[in-house]
């Protein structure tokens, strides 16, 4: 088992993981007390969310959970997930420099930023983004998540994590080879 944490006021701009994850921009993460997308949830800014993800090193599928607490990001998981937290959660982006880079007079703007001040953009990997913005038409955020929790459950690999099987993100392979029928389950 990987943990460690990572000092918030170290990230250029900080993070709200929260508004990040809780978005509308990912679906591949969740919060283990169920509670993704339910307005003001205090409790939502200290909570454990988990996915899965490759080892950067070896490419073995493992499960982590990250959440923000104490000023710190902290994490742990089957993989290492420093360096996956860093890609994905897009971490090294210098937020003070991208919010430099807008119009001073755009009102709406300033007013979202300084709302959502360290909401991060997201790099997920390819395949599941596809497949849930393909599932996303018309949909609302919280259909969306169970969506892809629900093919998770269906086609994902079983992974052991804390005493819980938890399930990859199924492979394209998983997909493609199940019924019409089986995916409208």
């Amino acid at each position: 088992m990987y943990s460690g944490s990572i000092s918030i006021a170290d990230l250029p701009g900080g993070l709200d993981l929260q508004a990040t994850l809780e978005s509308g921009q990912t679906y591949l993460w969740w919060r283990e007390d169920g509670n993704c997308f339910e307005d003001d949830d205090p409790a939502g800014s200290t909570a454990w969310y988990r996915t899965t993800a490759r080892d950067p090193d070896t490419g073995e599928r493992g499960v982590l959970r990250a959440r923000q607490y104490g000023g710190r990001l902290e994490w742990e998981g089957t993989v290492d997930a420093g360096p996956v937290l860093t890609r994905r959660l897009r971490l090294e982006d210098d937020l003070p420099a991208i919010r430099g880079e807008a119009p001073e007079d755009d009102h709406l703007l300033a007013r979202s930023y300084d709302a959502y001040w360290g909401m991060r953009l997201v790099a997920e990997p390819v395949f599941p983004t596809l497949v849930t913005f393909i599932c996303s038409a018309q949909m609302r955020v919280e259909r969306i998540h169970d969506m892809q929790q629900a093919l998770r459950t269906a086609f994902g690999d079983p992974l052991s994590f804390r005493g819980e099987t938890v399930r990859t993100y199924p492979a394209p392979e998983a997909i493609a080879a199940a019924s019409e029928a089986r995916l409208r389950d």
